[in-house]
């Protein structure tokens, strides 16, 4: 399983190469540097550079947000981008769990 991170992992740095703007490699990179790394200030980067391309990219709201309440005990910020991927995304049910449990 670690060998399917690790070629995870080259095509994503070889993707950003060719297009280091590109918002859902950045977030899916930004995780398994989370998940697999626990790389938690460059899984931060990633979401911020994917955010600046897209402030409104819903993945990458919520992974952030999930980074900063879960792995970085910023709540408040956390919040704020939950309100933030809300607004973007009213009805959704996840988000909207979130949110309460951002209370």
């Amino acid at each position: 399983a670690k060998q399917d991170y690790l070629g995870a992992e080259k095509l994503y740095l070889r993707a950003l190469q060719v297009d280091p703007m590109h918002v859902d490699t950045l977030v899916n990179y930004g995780s398994l540097l989370k998940t697999v790394h626990n790389e938690l200030a460059t899984a931060e980067k990633m979401y911020q550079t994917a955010l600046v391309a897209e402030p409104d990219h819903i993945d990458a709201l919520c992974n952030y947000a999930l980074l900063l309440r879960d792995g970085m005990n910023q709540k408040a910020k956390a919040k704020e981008l939950i309100s933030r991927a809300l607004a973007v995304a009213p009805d959704d049910e996840w988000l909207q769990k979130q949110q309460a449990r951002s209370e």
